[in-house]
């Protein structure tokens, strides 16, 4: 065998070894991906979920804060025993924690179907 000889059939084995480690690996990470399938639709609910609870804190800190602000244009000397700086305060941090969760993105609330007569 010629030196041109050995060194084509190097470059053929060196070919060949290249195209079985490709497919080695386009196996693997088709196993690793059906493998895992289970664990991302799991991620995915979980992801859904915990938006969902966000998005209803957020509203409940929104609710909270009018309800205050109606609390107080409604009883402008507040209540015995609760100071008005304390309520607006209140309102103040429940705001601060709504727009703290500002960057969740959630489906516009539907409105609530009111009563037939």
């Amino acid at each position: 065998m010629t030196t041109e000889e050995q060194r084509r059939q190097r470059t053929i084995t060196a070919l060949w070894i290249s195209i079985m480690a490709l497919g080695l690996a386009l196996a693997a990470n088709a196993v690793g991906y059906f493998a895992n399938a289970d664990a991302i639709q799991g991620n995915k609910k979980s992801l859904k979920e915990a938006t969902r609870a966000l998005c209803t804190q957020r509203q409940e800190y929104i609710r909270a804060a009018d309800d205050t602000k109606l609390f107080l244009l409604t009883h402008p000397g507040g209540i015995p025993g609760v100071p008005n700086a304390l309520l607006i305060r209140s309102e103040r941090i429940n705001l601060q924690n709504a727009k703290a969760l500002s960057d969740v993105k959630c489906p516009k609330p539907q409105p609530k179907p009111t009563p037939a007569p």
